[in-house]
């Protein structure tokens, strides 16, 4: 769950569309040999040049984003708590 929260929070910092930038990761990676090389994964990271336009904030979905295209993360931190 926290890997998650962490690519949609790096995202969003990064100026993505979560959303998109989720949907086309994971096409991509699931279509690129090598993935697991990390010289190969640093075209996927949010702040790539590689990471397609259509994954990009625009100003006015920077300014007030709709919330329903994003995925929702609902997390209640004392459910991960251990005993």
């Amino acid at each position: 769950m926290f890997i998650i929260y962490s690519i949609v929070t790096t995202a969003r910092a990064n100026g993505l569309m979560p959303m998109r930038y989720l949907e086309w990761l994971l096409e991509e990676l699931s279509n690129t040999p090598g993935a697991g090389d990390p010289a190969v994964l640093g075209r996927f990271m949010p702040w790539s040049p590689d990471v397609p336009e259509s994954c990009r904030m625009t100003a006015a979905e920077a300014a007030d984003p709709d919330p329903m295209s994003e995925p929702l993360v609902d997390i209640d931190p004392g459910a991960l708590d251990e005993e």
